[in-house]
């Protein structure tokens, strides 16, 4: 008996050695040598407003403990990394291999002709299933987080009574001199916010002129600097602040809260597109890949506190808006950035630098 058990063993043994391994698709094995090298790169760097901080932090921990990859961030305002890969682009000192943004930034770059399409290349696109929506809107840019964009207010200024309920509210002369707007002299978003809005045919061109007749206008800092103003209890309600930059201190315990407006509250997609001569292009793909993959976005949505792209995760929202939800197409991202370039807004309100 002993002696037939051992010929059995053996046998499945040699049979076990000398099974092939399972097949794999011409795609698969050209996606492995994909990873494979950018194993052996290292390193990709990404310039972003997205992840940052701590954000930043957990989703750089996560994707080397994946694939071994450094995840290198450079963070910042979207005009300084603009110009960071336009001057390594025309200088030829290549840094930067991917850029990410939620407004016109990556369009600008686009038409420098600094970017380039990865989507044929990567895996995750094929569960098109999975996604609330295509994350290809341009073969150059895929969406990756969806965040608000909209009106904040400090909750020890503005009692629950008080609160704003609609766009309108937003008008009465109580809120005069604590009401902080974004200015369209040296950011897009009140002009993006004015497209969406108009564009969906909820408000008018001359509603928005009155809104910044009445509110105090901001200086250059932007979205960030609208966040800290409400925060320190500078101004009442601020506005239109991007998610990602309110979401931070919100999640942190500062006593600020968004206005669910009846209007609806405007999205804009946060997108990831890769730049052209990149010193790391198979870790760009390797990233923007799982960036995508189920679970890239549980690990993005959960450090950033917003919503990814796909159906078969998870909302991580700690609130909900029962107005309409707007999203800024990548239709009206353009128009948008041209309204911004020629300072469309900032000329019906009669402003000048």
């Amino acid at each position: 008996m002993k002696v037939f058990v051992i010929v059995c063993l053996t046998a499945i043994v040699a049979l076990a050695i000398g099974a092939p391994a399972p097949a794999i698709s011409a795609e698969e094995a050209a996606w492995q040598k994909v990873v494979e090298a950018a194993k052996r790169e290292g390193v990709v760097n990404l310039s972003t407003s997205t992840f940052s901080g701590k954000a930043g932090v957990e989703v750089s921990k996560a994707f080397k403990d994946k694939y071994g990859i450094s995840l290198e961030l450079t963070t910042g305002r979207a005009v300084s990394m603009i110009e960071k890969v336009s001057v390594e682009q025309r200088s030829k000192s290549y840094v930067t291999d991917a850029l990410g943004g939620a407004g016109p930034s990556l369009n600008i770059v686009k038409k420098e002709g600094y970017l380039e399409s990865v989507a044929e290349a990567l895996p995750v696109l094929k569960e098109k299933d999975k996604f609330l929506f295509s994350p290809i809107e341009d073969p150059q840019f895929l969406a990756v987080i969806r965040l608000s964009h909209g009106f904040w207010s400090n909750t020890n200024l503005v009692k629950p009574e008080e609160e704003p309920k609609s766009y309108n509210d937003l008008l009465d002369p109580k809120w005069k001199g604590k009401l902080y707007l974004e200015n369209p002299l040296y950011t897009s978003a009140p002009d993006s916010n004015m497209v969406v809005f108009v564009s969906a045919s909820v408000l008018t061109e001359d509603y928005f002129i009155k809104l910044y007749k009445s509110g105090m206008l901001g200086g250059p800092g932007g979205s960030k600097e609208a966040a800290d103003k409400v925060v320190r209890g500078e101004f009442a309600i601020v506005g239109p602040v991007a998610g990602v930059d309110a979401m931070r201190p919100f999640l942190a315990g500062a006593p600020i809260k968004p206005l669910d407006l009846k209007e609806g509250t405007m999205f804009r997609v946060a997108r990831i597109a890769a730049i052209k001569n990149g010193p790391h292009p198979n870790a760009t793909k390797v990233l923007i890949n799982w960036l995508l993959s189920k679970e890239g976005q549980l690990v993005v949505t959960k450090a950033v506190g917003l919503d990814g792209v796909r159906n078969d995760i998870p909302s991580v929202m700690p609130f909900r808006f029962t107005g309409r939800l707007l999203t800024e197409t990548s239709e009206l991202m353009l128009l948008s950035e041209k309204r911004y370039s020629e300072q469309y807004l900032a000329k019906l309100l009669g402003l000048k630098r």
